[in-house]
């Protein structure tokens, strides 16, 4: 009887731990539908399911959506993972949208998924009164979207308590006329409220505050020597083309004087750079004064044709030799993978300039020839970071291409999400992402998940300017070049130095006052390109099967049952037994 009562408590606990194991939570998600010429504030259920497995991201969706949310998700769900450094390999991840209608929406969910992710697997519990609307972007930062009017009308009519909307996005033009949102909630009687990055979501979701201070960057010594020696290589070939150039006899003409100009104005600049210890900033402007350098001497020589063959065909072996070295190269490093992607890249357009070059060879233009060949040796720079990083991931051909499929998939939703605001304008996004399938077609999916990153980079920042009026533009590369910071910050916290993240934040950085269009950019380049750890997990030089908590339990559960079973039926065995001895004996 005892063993009755302890089989049926194992059972009891049993079944407790594995409901204490299973993990879910809910959250309202904001959207738009089509109304005729206007656009309709809808809403929806977003369930999270979390069950153990195998880092599985599943999706059901009812109606089905116009746009594939399984990208956007399984995105929003990497984000959430890096932003708790959470081992997410041991869950599915079983996401469940539900609307009354089909919603436009595209990426818009984004953060509203990496919200739930992360208050469920942090097993917090969600003010289901509270949601948000906005894309999830690298480094946790909440993006704007469109429809904000709409979707807050929506909330308020659905009995929510709190919208939450991206920093920045408070202020709408409508009819000439600018919309306070905070106002127009209170109106509606819900209140609204901006969030910078999904943390700051999170707490007003589930009032727990996992925010962190601004992390600094504390610069990898390798990489500065490097980056430095860089520097100095291409900056020094500037001084020795001024030198060369003012030995040479040239028909001084307007366009060489513009020319020249350029050239002093870009070396000016490099000296700043170099003076603020911004190695990468004054690299990329000797690489831009050298072009320039580049050509007054070809103008000051008065190449020949014949000349200009003899410079096509040494370019030609140069360029051979540089892919076949690239060819050769074992990647195992995210260091060796962005090093391949920066040196290919620039192999690559010395090939095309080169070609342009040749298309011109019976003309005086030959801008395309001085570039090609200051390209090249800019490839052969930046060649020095190869086998500088220490640990090693899984880049086998299968990882790779995937990793290729899911950017492509990323920067296709965000160019066709901003396509639904701006029209026009995503050519540069859509040539970048037609370049990325080229290289998947060709197999070389290092460079195409580098294509498609730009892609996606470029089209974050027209889905940046929607909704931010002109004045927060200075806030809003602000708000990027921290989250950048603070990847890279951590990145290399981890044993990772993300060289092309860190040179292009440096670059943005140093483009503030002068051109904010390209700070941005580059911005949004440093988060894209600081994070191709969520694509790839690091080999471990012990592998140890993953095993899933709760089938720990059960067969646990399960061998201590057996155990007892047995042991019940072996003393039963035992009494019996004795007791046919016993009345045996009495015979």
């Amino acid at each position: 009887m005892r063993a009755m009562k302890f089989l049926l408590w194992i059972l009891v606990m049993l079944l407790l731990c594995s409901a204490a194991y299973a993990r879910s939570g809910q959250v309202k998600l904001l959207a738009v539908i089509e109304g005729g010429d206007d656009l309709e504030g809808s809403i929806a259920d977003l369930t999270l399911e979390l069950r153990p497995g195998e880092g599985r991201v599943f999706l059901d969706t009812y109606p089905i959506s116009k746009f594939d949310t399984q990208v956007s998700t399984r995105f929003a769900k990497e984000v959430a993972c890096k932003e708790l450094d959470a081992d997410c390999d041991k869950y599915d991840f079983v996401y469940t949208i539900r609307s009354n209608s089909g919603i436009i929406g595209g990426p818009s969910a984004g953060a509203a998924v990496s919200m739930l992710t992360m208050a469920v697997l942090e097993d917090f519990k969600g003010d289901e009164a509270v949601t948000l609307t906005g894309t999830i972007n690298s480094g946790g930062l909440i993006g704007p979207v469109g429809g904000l009017k709409e979707k807050i009308a929506v909330a308020a009519s659905e009995g929510l308590r709190k919208v939450l909307i991206s920093s920045g996005t408070r202020f709408i033009n409508e009819t000439n006329e600018t919309l306070d949102l905070y106002e127009y909630g209170k109106e509606k009687g819900i209140e609204v409220k901006e969030v910078d990055n999904v943390l700051d979501a999170l707490y007003e979701f589930t009032g727990k505050d996992l925010r962190k201070p601004d992390k600094e960057i504390v610069i990898d010594n390798n990489y500065a020597a490097i980056m430095e020696e860089l520097a100095d290589q291409m900056c020094e070939g500037t001084q020795e083309m001024q030198k060369r150039l003012l030995e040479r006899q040239a028909d001084v003409t307007d366009e060489f004087i513009e020319i020249e100009e350029r050239a002093l104005n870009l070396t000016l600049h490099a000296e700043d750079a170099r003076q603020e210890g911004n190695s990468y900033a004054a690299a990329s402007y000797c690489f831009g004064a050298n072009i320039n350098y580049r050509l007054l001497t070809f103008m000051a020589q008065n190449i020949s044709t014949l000349e200009k063959l003899e410079v096509f065909a040494a370019l030609d072996v140069a360029i051979e030799s540089a892919k076949r070295g690239l060819e050769s190269r074992d990647v195992q490093t995210l260091t060796d993978l962005q090093t391949y992607m920066l040196v290919k890249e620039r192999v690559l357009e010395s090939e095309e300039l080169l070609e342009e070059a040749k298309e011109k060879v019976n003309t005086t233009d030959l801008y395309s020839l001085a570039f090609a060949m200051e390209r090249l040796k800019s490839a052969a720079s930046w060649s020095t970071f190869f086998d500088t990083g220490d640990q090693e991931y899984v880049m086998d051909r299968g990882t790779l291409e995937n990793s290729c499929i899911l950017k492509i998939g990323e920067a296709e939703q965000r160019m066709n999400y901003a396509s639904l605001y701006l029209p026009i304008g995503m050519q540069e996004v859509s040539k970048a992402i037609d370049q990325a399938r080229e290289e998947q077609e060709a197999g070389d999916y290092r460079m195409c998940l580098y294509r498609a990153s730009f892609a996606k980079a470029r089209a974050n920042v027209v889905l940046s300017s929607i909704g931010v009026e002109r004045s927060q533009v200075q806030n809003l590369i602000t708000r990027k070049l921290g989250a950048a910071r603070n990847v890279i910050a951590t990145e290399i916290e981890k044993g990772r130095f993300p060289i092309i993240g860190y040179s292009y934040y440096n670059y943005a950085s140093s483009l503030q006052e002068t051109d904010r269009g390209s700070s941005l950019l580059y911005a949004e380049y440093a988060l894209e390109l600081g994070n191709f750890d969520l694509y790839f997990k690091q080999k471990k030089k012990f592998t140890i099967p993953a095993f899933p908590v709760d089938i720990f339990i059960t067969l646990a559960v399960g061998i201590i049952l057996g155990g007892l079973i047995v042991s019940v039926f072996y003393k039963r065995k035992k009494k019996a037994s004795l007791r046919y001895m016993k009345k045996r004996h009495r015979r």
